[in-house]
């Protein structure tokens, strides 16, 4: 699972085509996970849930980033999260109606590690 923008690059992709692949490099350890699957979106319940599991300040964070989008400066962000904490003080911090996740049910998944001749790959395939 993940969480982001539903606003993002990302999300628009995924929502496009649920058909995704994620990619986990170690490259200090030469070795990598690869993921390939299909993406859905989580609950409203789920998303709440974990929303609010998360610190104050993260909470806030979701409000402050306009994901895949360019700013001219940190201080914007900054300066917005300062004004959200103030505005966030009281209470529970409200979920984001354009936050969301994603679920990533496992078609495959390689294993790959470096550092020898030929390079080691391990291909997983879950039952179904």
């Amino acid at each position: 699972m993940f969480y982001t923008n539903l606003g993002s690059r990302k999300a628009h992709q995924i929502e496009n085509n649920p058909q995704v692949s994620l990619l986990f490099p170690w490259h200090m350890l030469e070795r990598q996970v690869m993921v390939i699957g299909k993406a859905e979106r989580l609950s409203t319940l789920e998303v709440v849930k974990y929303f609010h599991s998360r610190p104050r300040d993260s909470q806030i964070g979701a409000w402050v980033s306009k994901q895949s989008s360019r700013i001219s400066a940190r201080g914007i962000l900054e300066s917005k999260f300062l004004e959200l904490k103030q505005k966030f003080q009281q209470g529970e911090v409200p979920l984001p109606s354009f936050w969301g996740g994603f679920r990533v049910s496992i078609e495959q998944m390689e294993f790959w590690q470096g550092g020898r001749t030929p390079s080691a790959r391990s291909l997983f395939i879950p039952a179904r």
